[in-house]
């Protein structure tokens, strides 16, 4: 096993074997090494043991992996292995750690289209796409709270606070299936406190129909809604609507049939 005192100078001194590679060791730190092969490739690594068995992990490829880089990750390893840790089985936990995106895939694939209504899956559906899309390569148990409370943030400062609150209630379900099924260890939406959804002040005629609202679509050009019950249109009215988002909310203007549709941008 060769030993040598590890230095920018010395490192760069190795030459590549004939055939196969060839490992050299730091003097310094005991199974911290640089394995140099046969394309004069120079990758560091340590090798420790634990729980009687050697174990290998590699850091990087000098010289875009730094000496001192190196070889702080490999203390970083070693302090880890006298906890009795395996930092190598660590990193491919975490490599094999499934990302934001999965976890919401496998929610709607094994939780929300089993046991929620088209319409409901598919509103979830929707806002993953909208407002997740941006942490879908991060690792589902990496995500912090401050991230969640970040984003609901941004849809709140948008003038969406009844959104937020949709998205909010979202996550949590989402990171509460990861739980059970033992996909992810925490959630990170846990007692953040929705926002307050204010009711606006109208007359007693409109808070009827307010109350009455529970669908609403555009067909053939016009904007209805529709009541609950029998499902009756309480107003229709023609209007010029590209119908490319969800709309969020309603806003019944006071009159004996006006009212107007508010579309906001997710």
């Amino acid at each position: 096993m060769a030993q040598m005192n590890f230095t920018d100078r010395s490192i760069l001194a190795l030459k590549p074997p004939d055939s196969g590679q060839v490992d050299y060791f730091d003097e310094k730190t005991p199974g911290f090494g640089v394995r140099v092969s046969q394309k004069g490739t120079k990758s560091f690594f340590l090798k420790y043991i634990v729980n009687g068995r050697q174990r290998r992990m590699t850091f990087g490829v000098y010289p875009g992996c730094k000496l001192a880089q190196a070889r702080k990750a490999a203390h970083n390893a070693k302090h880890e292995v006298r906890q009795g840790n395996d930092p190598s089985a660590a990193r491919q936990e975490q490599r094999t750690a499934p990302t934001l995106k999965e976890l919401a895939d496998e929610y709607l694939d094994h939780h929300a289209r089993d046991n929620k209504r088209e319409r409901s899956w598919r509103e979830d559906e929707r806002m993953i796409n909208a407002y997740l899309r941006d942490l879908y390569d991060q690792k589902a148990g990496d995500i912090t709270r401050g991230q969640i409370k970040s984003l609901l943030r941004d849809i709140k400062v948008r003038g969406a606070p009844v959104q937020a609150n949709r998205v909010l209630a979202l996550v949590r379900k989402m990171y509460n299936f990861g739980l059970d099924e033992e996909i992810v260890e925490a959630n990170p939406a846990a007692r953040i406190k929705p926002s307050p959804e204010v009711e606006r002040d109208r007359s007693a005629g409109d808070q009827v129909a307010v109350n009455a609202v529970q669908d609403f679509g555009a067909v053939g050009g016009q904007v209805i809604l529709r009541g609950q019950g029998d499902d009756a249109v309480i107003a229709r009215h023609t209007w010029d609507v590209v119908w490319d988002c969800y709309p969020i909310e309603v806003n019944l203007l006071q009159g004996l049939h006006d009212f107007a549709l508010v579309l906001r941008e997710p």
